[in-house]
Formats: C-alpha cells, structure tokens, sequence
C-alpha cells in the first residue's frame, strides 16, 4: 500500500507540474521554463512511438522484477516507476512528452518525471554499482 501511495504522490506531483508549467504556460515568462512537446526519445531523437511504448512497458516490468526480488530499493523503485510510467503515460494521451524545464543552455529540455528517472538511475549507481566496483560489497 505504501508504495502505491508513494507512486501515486510521485504520479500526481509530475501531472500538476505538466499542467501548470506546460498546458497553462504559469511562470513562462521565467528564464528556465520552456515548452517543448518530445515525440522521440532523450534530446528528442526520433524514433517509432510503438518501440517506445513497448521499451517502456518492458522497463516496467523489469523495475517491478528487481522490486519484487530486492535487488532495487523501495527509493529507486518510486523514483524509476513514477517517472517511466508518468511519461508513458503522456505518450499514450498526447503521442509525446510535455517538456517544459531548461535548466541550462544547449542542455535538453525535460520534465519532472525525468528527474524522477535521473535520479533512480543515480541513486541505484551510488548504491548498487559503485560499492561493487570499490569492493565495498560482494
């Protein structure tokens, strides 16, 4: 229940910023808000809709698999979860991802749900690779 909870949280905190940032435009006027409509994949390369919603749907379910078998952390899992199902979610309703955060010049344009991704990707590194890498866990 609490990690249903968690997602939905997660879920919501990215839809509000979507509608907000993206569909009502709020604060564009800001140096670092920029509307941007993502149809391919990271920096908007393009690529089938279908191999994306099939990559995603496969990301899930290996997700849910390490969650379930606890090689992942509930932390890691909120965070891969909310974030690839969130944008799956876009995908399938608006056939692309509503983008609306420039952080830096020249640096792609994203949204909420890929922090969310970022940082279970990160956090999964500092916790489950570089440790082994180190031999800090066998």
């Amino acid at each position: 229940l609490k990690t249903i909870i968690a997602i939905i949280i997660f879920l919501a905190g990215d839809l509000v910023t979507k509608y907000l940032f993206y569909n009502q435009e709020l604060w564009s006027h800001l140096s670092f808000i920029e509307k941007s409509f993502n149809t391919g994949i990271s920096r908007s390369l393009p690529m089938p809709e279908l191999i994306i919603i099939v990559v995603a749907i496969i990301a899930l379910w290996i997700f849910i698999y390490l969650f379930v078998t606890k090689k992942i952390s509930f932390r890691i899992f909120i965070f891969l979860v909310a974030g690839t199902l969130w944008n799956f979610i876009d995908r399938i309703v608006f056939h692309g991802v509503r983008d609306f955060i420039m952080a830096v010049q020249q640096f792609p344009i994203f949204n909420l749900a890929d922090v969310y991704i970022t940082l279970g990707a990160l956090i999964f590194v500092n916790t489950e690779i570089l440790p082994w890498k180190w031999g800090l866990k066998k």
